[in-house]
Order: structure tokens, then C-alpha cells, then sequence
């Protein structure tokens, strides 16, 4: 699909975390109208212009495909225009599509890369969104950047459910190239799900929970008080959309994170995605997303033994057929977040040397770290869980995800009684 782009937004917040580390550079870079900052970069691996310019031309272009990661449709061209491109190319490319970029400077760039020296700060009212997204940071870890939908009470816009108001991304101004990046991809992956109109918006999703959460009670209720084929195998079927109404509340959450790094860690892998800095990838962060999401799809477990046992019960083998796909369904976030992570350790591994295609059956789950030079940032583990916690927060400000699963544990509670 090709259609003019499209913007607008709510604090529907998406962040990156990463690692404090060594192998920048130089002082911090005041902003003025008619100066121009002063600003070491002599300990910068890379330059901040160094790089091609953008591909201009893909800001009025936009063909939504889908990813390779869930199926979840991006727009191509601001992807590719960004790829080859400098820092400060990417910054130029990120604001003539209409998004507010700002940078936060989060103490001295002393022995760090200041990439955004040349980008306007952050007014107060979204110094104050940085604050509380970073809150509980411990010194190992520092919030590096945020994209979010600006919109509410504070702004005078209202969000809306097909259309993206004031896109902002807000950077570490020592964050890399890849840090922006990635927040770009949460506004590309943002705006894609809203100009697909066969992906429910929020307020769709509100309505199917309510419409099949009051179904599967009244199947099952009904089967509990007459047993029937009829009544199971329909309460078979209404669980089987709650399942993928929470994959979709994952989609846009968890799985959204893995989706990013996944794409990022394969184009860098194959030398298309540069000028990321002296940066070796990781995937601690879609493991820690992964986890996340393993344990909201937990929530539906309770729900497979009693059908599984009233179809076996009554030797209805095309029921636990069905029970059996269920399941399937809902491991799906499981399986395939697994197999994403495992892929893009191979990639990182053989890109470093540390595993070739002809002894890669190894696996690449269990492949150890890749050790960094010193010059090199290291985006590996021992990061703060609690920051990471709050960061995958920002990615749902207004809580749907939450309020669906404090409803399906609603559901529970009572089918228990």
C-alpha cells in the first residue's frame, strides 16, 4: 500500500535502554540561534557527519510491507533512507517527516560521543516525561532515548486511533545512530499498525475483549450446566480470540522491541544498516522482552486443563484437536521469540568472527557474549531490571495491555469459583 504519510499521537511511549560505557567523546555543545557550539568530538570513533545523507526524496513516499518479525508492517522507505546515512543526516531525515526530535543532556559528555550536539534540548514538559521514564536507573544503566505519541490534556491534541499526532523522540545527547534509529522504527511501526485497517485499533480491541470475554462465559457456563459438544467447542473458540487479542496488546509492547532489535541486528549483520557507532550488538534486551511477554502469555494456561479435560472426558477428539491448536497459538509469542533471538545471535556471532557458516551447529542460544575492545560500547548484561521495566512501561502509556490481562484474570477468578 503507498499513501502520503501520516502523523499524530499520545504518550504511548517506546524507549531504549542501554548500558553506560566507554568509547565517545568530547564536551557538551550549548544551543543558540546565532552561535555555533563549541563541541569536542576528538573522542568520537566516528564522526557525527560521517556517513551518506539520507535519501530525501522517501520522506514523501510511503508503501507499508510487512516484517519479517510478527508480520508487523513498516513503511519501507523511511527505513531505507536512513540506512547508509551520517548522524546528523539521520537527525535532518527524522524531522522532515514530521517528527519533534529533542535532545536530553544527561550530565557531562566527558569521554563520550555528544551525537546530538546540534539538536534542539528538550523544553521542560518533555524533560519531565524523560524523568519519569529514567526513574530508577541505577549507575549501570542509563535511558537513551524515547519515542512517544504527544498528545492529552497537556498538549491540546487528542490521541487518535488512525492517525499518528506530534510523533517526538527524545535522545541521550550521547546516545549512537542506532539508539535514534530504533526509536524511528517505533514511530514506523506505530504508523503502520494505524493506517492498517485490518489491525484493531485500541478501541476495537476494548470492545472484542468485552464482546468474547461475556461469550466464553456464557458457553462455558452453559456446557457446565449441560454438558454438549456444541457449547465446549464454541468456548474452545471464543478463548482461541482472547489469545490473539493478547497478541496483539504484545505486538505493540514486547514483541514490538524484539521486532526492532531483531531488524536492526539483521541489517547490521549484513553491512546494510552503518554508522552505528563503535557498537557490537546485543539481544539482552530481547531477551529481557521476551520474558516479558512469556509471562503475560502465562496467563492463559489456567484456561487449557478444564476444557482439555471435559473434551477428553467425553471423547470429542476434534475438541482437543482444537484445544491442542489453542495451546499452539498461544506458545506462538514463545516459540518464534525464541527462534528471532537465536537468529540474530547467530548473525552477531559470525559477523564478529566468533562463528562461521560451516561450524554454526553450534547453538546459537547458548553462544557466549562477543568481548568488546575497550574502545568499543558494550550494550551486554548485568543492565537494571527495574529500569528496563520502566522502559517497556512507556511503550503503553495508557495501560490497555494491563487492563486486558487484569480482565482475563477477572475471567479466571471467576470460572474458579
Amino acid at each position: 500500500m503507498v499513501q502520503s504519510k501520516a502523523f499524530g499521537l499520545g504518550l504511548t511511549i517506546s524507549a531504549t535502554l542501554i548500558l553506560s560505557a566507554c568509547g565517545g567523546g568530547g564536551g557538551g555543545g550549548g544551543e543558540s540561534s546565532n552561535v555555533v557550539p563549541k563541541v569536542d568530538l576528538s573522542a568520537c570513533d566516528q564522526h557525527p557527519e560521517v556517513g551518506l545523507s539520507a535519501i530525501v526524496a522517501n520522506a514523501g513516499k510511503t508503501e507499508f510491507v510487512p516484517s519479517d518479525f510478527f508480520g508487523k508492517p513498516y513503511d519501507r522507505f523511511d527505513l531505507e533512507a536512513v540506512l547508509d546515512a551520517s548522524v546528523k543526516s539521520t537527525t535532518q531525515y527524522v524531522t522532515s517527516i514530521g517528527i519533534k526530535l529533542r535532545k536530553v543532556v544527561t550530565g557531562s559528555a566527558a569521554g563520550k560521543c555528544p551525537n546530538y550536539f546540534g539538536v534542539p534540548d528538550a523544553e521542560a514538559s518533555l524533560q519531565t516525561v524523560w524523568s519519569q521514564a529514567s526513574a530508577g536507573t541505577n549507575g549501570n544503566a542509563s535511558l537513551q532515548g524515547l519515542f512517544f505519541e504527544n498528545c492529552g490534556e497537556d498538549t491540546g491534541s487528542s490521541c487518535r486511533e488512525r492517525e499518528m499526532v506530534n510523533p517526538t523522540i527524545l535522545v541521550n545527547h550521547v546516545s549512537d545512530r542506532w539508539t535514534l534509529v530504533h526509536e524511528m522504527m517505533h514511530y514506523n511501526f506505530n504508523q503502520g499498525r494505524k493506517a492498517t485497517k485490518e489491525i484493531p485499533s485500541n478501541v476495537m480491541l476494548d470492545k472484542m475483549t468485552k464482546y468474547h470475554i461475556a461469550q466464553f462465559k456464557k458457553f462455558f457456563n452453559d456446557f457446565e450446566a449441560m454438558p454438549n459438544r456444541g457449547d465446549l467447542a464454541s468456548a474452545v473458540k471464543e478463548l482461541e480470540q482472547l489469545v490473539r487479542i493478547g497478541h496483539h496488546h504484545m505486538f505493540r509492547k514486547d514483541l514490538e522491541e524484539i521486532a526492532i532489535e531483531g531488524m536492526l541486528i539483521d541489517l547490521w549483520s549484513k553491512d546494510e544498516f552503518k554508522n552505528s557507532g563503535a557498537r557490537t550488538p546485543s539481544t539482552w534486551y530481547m531477551e529481557f522482552s521476551r520474558g516479558q511477554a512469556i509471562q503475560k502469555a502465562g496467563e492463559f494456561e489456567g484456561f487449557i486443563a478444564p476444557l482439555m479435560s471435559a473434551a477428553e472426558q467425553n471423547f470429542w477428539p476434534e475438541i482437543v484437536a482444537e484445544i491442542k491448536a489453542v495451546k499452539e497459538l498461544m506458545d506462538m509469542p514463545k516459540v518464534e521469540s525464541l527462534r528471532m533471538i537465536k537468529e540474530a545471535k547467530r548473525k552477531i556471532a559470525i559477523k564478529t568472527g566468533r562463528l562461521t557458516e560451516e561450524n554454526g551447529e553450534t547453538s546459537p542460544f547458548e553462544i557466549p557474549s562477543v568481548s568488546m575492545r575497550s574502545s568499543e560500547r558494550s550494550v551486554e548484561a548485568d543492565f537494571d531490571v527495574q529500569h528496563a521495566h520502566n522502559h517497556l512501561d512507556q511503550l503503553d502509556r495508557e495501560q490497555q495491555e494491563k487492563k486486558f490481562l487484569d480482565t482475563i484474570r477477572e475471567l479466571k477468578r471467576e470460572l474458579s469459583k
